[in-house]
């Protein structure tokens, strides 16, 4: 949630009437996001927990940090004004091919969110 909340996500996906019906709000982005299908591209699901290169989520963070492999993917990177950090992109991807589990942290991505922090912490 905190990446989501650093970069602004929520200024475009603020309600179930947000950009693609897609809220991203604390309490409602898991439900959103975790197993749920998107019409951008058939067959894919938001986030398909275990499989990081399946999760349109990850593919929209990724082509905005690395645009190059993903072009072909449709619609702009996001986050639209900015992009993740490398680390920021492998937490994401570690998360996802750890199961997108609903709380706790997944080993090993604790120094690649080191400055990952809410903006109301300091960032």
């Amino acid at each position: 949630m905190n990446i989501l909340l650093r970069y602004g996500c929520l200024r475009c996906h603020d309600s179930a009437a947000a950009i693609g019906g897609l809220d991203l709000r604390p309490g409602s982005a898991y439900r959103q996001l975790v197993g749920a299908a998107t019409d951008a591209v058939p067959g894919l699901r938001f986030v398909e927990p275990g499989d990081h290169l399946r999760s349109y989520l990850w593919l929209k963070l990724a082509k905005a940090t690395d645009p190059t492999p993903w072009d072909a993917l449709p619609g702009a990177g996001m986050p639209l004004d900015g992009a993740l950090t490398a680390g920021e992109l492998a937490a994401v991807g570690a998360w996802i091919d750890a199961g997108a589990v609903a709380d706790g942290v997944v080993p090993g991505t604790e120094p690649l969110l080191a400055s990952c922090r809410p903006p109301s912490e300091g960032r």
